[in-house]
This record gives structure tokens, C-alpha cells and sequence, in this order.
């Protein structure tokens, strides 16, 4: 007797527009649920624009096969649609759930996939709200693109220190029998956290002569100190601060 194994179905790899189309839709549903506080959608103007946001994404979907008791049924984006409908606005009529379908089905399909931007004004979505409901396909109505490339640029910098941070805990380099310095130079492409040196350049020190000092004896004579580095001590606006005495600050 033959056994039949039974195993996972395989995986799928999705494109690119599918996986955006799915995130799209799960950021749509999360950012409802949250604002709505519940399943329901209220029965007003704002309920059905909310709805129709949810349905543009699922209007874009595969055709699907969907298991059922005694045969297998294939589910098209206008099932999937009406579904949508059913548990997000059971209020709603059968006839008026056609018609919206039917709307979006004449829409362009750039139409129903707009820029994070867009749709982040459309739904008034600021980036307080979209951080805390960690939505990736929704962009912030009060952020410029300049400052969203600001906190990219952050975020990056605070992966790469807790990825250094967490090598520094690990020491993976005395698993591979080499040095600290040599493993962040050799295995991260020479990036090495010791202290550099640093050439400073030479400074001379001239001597104030005695009798200019005894000639001025009433004006302030102090005299620029050399720093520890071995450098005279200026200042940028040094021509508007050099006949100031401390005291008269």
C-alpha cells in the first residue's frame, strides 16, 4: 500500500508589486483598525472612503484557489472585494457594494496604487501615527522628503552601532584566533575603532620683547599661551575682539 506524504505547500516567490501590494493592504487594515476601534466601519462618508482604500489593493490581487468542503473554488478580485465588504461594512447593500465595486474595476490600475505620499495626505496620516503603527507603505502628511531622508540616515547609523556594539559582546575574532584590530580590519573592510593619529601642524612661539612691555605697561599684555597639542590659541573674530579687555565683557 502506497503512502501518500503530505507535505508543505510549496512557496511561492511574489513579485515585487504583489509584496508591495500586500504590505499596502496590511498597513490600509492596520491603520482603520486602529482609528475605527473595531472591525466595523462606521456608516457615514468617512466609513466608505476608508472602504475603498481597503478594496483598491484587493482590486489588484491574483486570481486565488480557494479550498471548500467538496470542490475548489477560484476566487478573483471581485469575490475578495465583496468579502472585504462584508466584514468591514455589513451595513452596507448589496446593490451598493456592486456599485463601488464596479467603480474601482473602471479605475486605472496606476490609480489604485498610489505613492506613499499621496496616500499618507489622502487618509491625513502625521508620522507620530505612523511610527507608532509601524506603517512602512504609508507615508507622513507633516514630513518633507528631506526630513524622512534625515531619519533614515539616523536609523541607519543606530543599526550599524548596535551591530558594533554587538560585536564588541560576541568577540567573534577569538573564535577566528586573530586580534580586535585585526578583524575589523581585515573582515570589516578595515573599519577599526582604535585611535587614530593625528598630525598636527607646527606652531612657533616669538618672544615679546622687555621694553614693549614696560612701554605698555597699563594695557592688557597677556600673551597667546601654547595649547597642549603645541598650538597658539586664536580666535575666529579675532579682529573684532583684540583691543577687548576680559573685564569689559
Amino acid at each position: 500500500m502506497t503512502k501518500l506524504l503530505v507535505g508543505r505547500r510549496p512557496r511561492v516567490k511574489l513579485s515585487k508589486d504583489e509584496r508591495m501590494r500586500r504590505l499596502r493592504l496590511g498597513d490600509l487594515r492596520r491603520l482603520v483598525g486602529d482609528r475605527c476601534r473595531g472591525a466595523i466601519l462606521p456608516d457615514d462618508d468617512a466609513g466608505r472612503e476608508y472602504l475603498k482604500e481597503l478594496l483598491l489593493p484587493i482590486s489588484l490581487g491574483p486570481n486565488e484557489a480557494v479550498k471548500r468542503a467538496r470542490a475548489i473554488e477560484v476566487w478573483g478580485p471581485a469575490n475578495r472585494m465583496r468579502r472585504e465588504i462584508e466584514l468591514w461594512a455589513p451595513w452596507m447593500t448589496d446593490d451598493e457594494a456592486q456599485t463601488l465595486i464596479d467603480e474601482i474595476n473602471l479605475m486605472p490600475p496606476w490609480q489604485r496604487k498610489p505613492k506613499a505620499r499621496t496616500l499618507g495626505e489622502r487618509l491625513q496620516v502625521p508620522y507620530g501615527e505612523r511610527a507608532r503603527l509601524g506603517l512602512r507603505t504609508i507615508g507622513p502628511c507633516d514630513m518633507t522628503e528631506a526630513g524622512m531622508a534625515v531619519i533614515r540616515k539616523q536609523k541607519k547609523r543606530q543599526a550599524e552601532y548596535l551591530a558594533t556594539a554587538n560585536l564588541s559582546q560576541t568577540k567573534p575574532w577569538l573564535a577566528l584566533g586573530i586580534s580586535r584590530r585585526t578583524y575589523y580590519y581585515r573582515i570589516e573592510n578595515g573599519r577599526c575603532t582604535s585611535p587614530r593619529q593625528v598630525n598636527l601642524l607646527k606652531a612657533e612661539i616669538a618672544l615679546v620683547q622687555e621694553k614693549s612691555l614696560d612701554s605698555k605697561a597699563s594695557e592688557c599684555g597677556r600673551v597667546s599661551t601654547p595649547t597642549p597639542a603645541g598650538q597658539t590659541e586664536t580666535c575666529a573674530n579675532w579682529g573684532s575682539h583684540a583691543n577687548k579687555s576680559p573685564h569689559t565683557e
